[in-house]
């Protein structure tokens, strides 16, 4: 049996940490099957970037803590 594969983009991601989006359940759902290895995610070239920024400018909205954004980065 072969591991499916999907791309994923920073939007997607982001929902993991910035709890305030919508359909935060499916993406969740989409990490548990990376983190149980039933899925590999690939993400496009400019992900880092899109995920920094946008961490950055949540930060700056106080969506999330700057401790907080800062621990995301670290973690994707």
């Amino acid at each position: 049996m072969s591991i499916k594969q999907i791309v994923i983009d920073a939007s997607a991601a982001l929902k993991w940490r910035l709890r305030d989006e919508e359909a935060t359940e499916q993406a969740d759902a989409i990490l548990n099957d990376f983190l149980n290895k039933r899925l590999i995610l690939i993400v496009p070239t400019l992900f880092d970037y899109e995920i920094t920024n946008a961490l950055k400018v949540a930060a700056s909205m106080n969506r999330i803590s700057k401790e907080d954004a800062l621990s995301a980065i670290a973690d994707f």
